[in-house]
């Protein structure tokens, strides 16, 4: 006989080939927002979970969050307390979470694998995963948690850029998720009773999710996320949701707060992450601003500045024997150190550029006599302008001058 959780659940794992039930997860969620899974966990999975869970509060593993935090989680009741597993990367053996956390940490990342393929082709791209939280749910505590400048940045990284989460609830009491879409007044609240053992893959983006219980209710939840994992400031503040929103807010109250305290400062306090000073500087700045659209070099052995960076890393020697394409070395080599008092060299080694000779003076619309008397310098500069417009092709073909 069915269980209640299969009754209600949107998919029932076992019913369905693995591919079709893949496809059926991502269409729900593409479709409506979130998708109830009955998973078919046993119970003694469950209680075991709960046990690895009971150790947390001895090794002081749980932390209460900000209020804005809470409400991009599952809400200042649904994540009273929270507490962060180790890193899904990290060797089993020396991870401390316990062995069947570990392995519905590994079950949740192995269920967003096999869906991804389908969401891509719903529009909805995710790239990797956060790290698994658990969530305790209980009553918010009284004192309000400061936020700090490195929560910020891991939290704020994390909502702009979240499309999909999964949670899985483990008891041992029920509760209820509440989701409703942004921006939407008049939309209804949909209620879900999440029994232990319940799995819910939702839209975080599009969805609030806020889960109540009135006795001990444990989760387990994680983000999947789309694009880079370095923090990006999005242009449009419409597109976020209400805790990216408010986060994002603090940030750039706190960056002019940084600006004024470090207008003639020149020390930087190494506790703030590094990538605000350079949004600061970018957000809030005195006098005029120059737009770097391209960059370009040309240093002995490339033309790539990537390149060059890189390669100073491990110290390489560019110095070679004189190419013959620039003279013939020969005549004026001598190995005898005090060759110098009759107009010779002992040194037979340099830096040279290549592609000098290679200089094409029409696409300058210079002539090859006005060529000749310009400097080799100077076929430098043009042609690293000529390489920096081509990145972006805002200065390709326009009147611009060299000074």
């Amino acid at each position: 006989m069915p269980s209640q959780l299969e009754e209600e659940a949107d998919v029932v794992i076992g019913q369905l080939s693995q591919e079709a039930a893949s496809l059926e997860i991502a269409t729900k969620v593409c479709g409506k927002g979130f998708c109830v899974v009955a998973p078919g966990f046993e119970d003694s999975v469950l209680r075991q979970a709960l046990e690895e869970i009971t150790t947390f509060a001895k090794t002081n593993r749980w932390q209460q969050a900000n209020t804005v935090i809470q409400d991009g989680l599952l809400g200042t009741e649904g994540s009273a307390f929270i507490a962060e597993l180790e890193s899904p990367e990290k060797d089993h053996i020396s991870r401390e979470d316990g062995e069947v956390l570990m392995e519905l940490d590994t079950a949740m990342t192995h269920l967003g694998f096999h869906i991804q393929p389908y969401l891509g082709s719903f529009g909805v791209e995710v790239t990797h995963r956060g790290r698994a939280l658990i969530h305790q749910a209980g009553e918010p505590g009284e004192e309000r948690v400061p936020l700090n400048d490195k929560e910020v940045v891991r939290w704020l990284s994390q909502f702009l850029r979240h499309k999909v989460m999964i949670i899985i609830f483990l008891g041992p009491s029920s509760g209820t998720l509440e989701m409703k879409p942004y921006n939407t007044d008049d939309a209804e609240t949909y209620e879900i009773q999440t029994y232990p053992g319940t799995l819910v893959v939702l839209r975080p983006d599009i969805l609030s999710h806020k889960h109540f219980s009135n006795g001990r209710s444990l989760a387990m939840s994680s983000f999947f996320l789309q694009g880079d994992r370095k923090p990006k400031r999005t242009k449009r503040s419409d597109k976020m949701v209400p805790a990216a929103k408010e986060l994002d807010d603090w940030t750039v109250n706190r960056l002019r707060e940084l600006k004024e305290k470090n207008l003639n400062s020149q020390f930087w306090d190494p506790d703030i992450p590094r990538e605000w000073q350079s949004a600061m500087n970018h957000m809030f700045h005195k006098g005029q601003m120059i737009a770097v659209k391209g960059e370009a070099c040309k240093v002995p052995a490339t033309e790539s500045p990537d390149a060059f960076c890189m390669a100073t890393a491990f110290a390489p020697d560019y110095p070679q024997d004189v190419p013959r394409i620039r003279w013939d070395h020969e005549e004026v080599y001598d190995p005898d150190p005090e060759s110098w008092r009759h107009f010779k060299s002992y040194c037979k080694h340099g830096s040279f550029m290549d592609g000098i000779e290679l200089f094409d003076c029409k696409m300058f619309s210079m002539s090859p006599n006005e060529a000749r008397d310009e400097e080799t310098p100077g076929w430098r500069w043009l042609k690293c302008i000529i390489n920096t417009s081509q990145q972006k092709g805002e200065l390709l073909w326009t009147q611009s001058s060299m000074f």
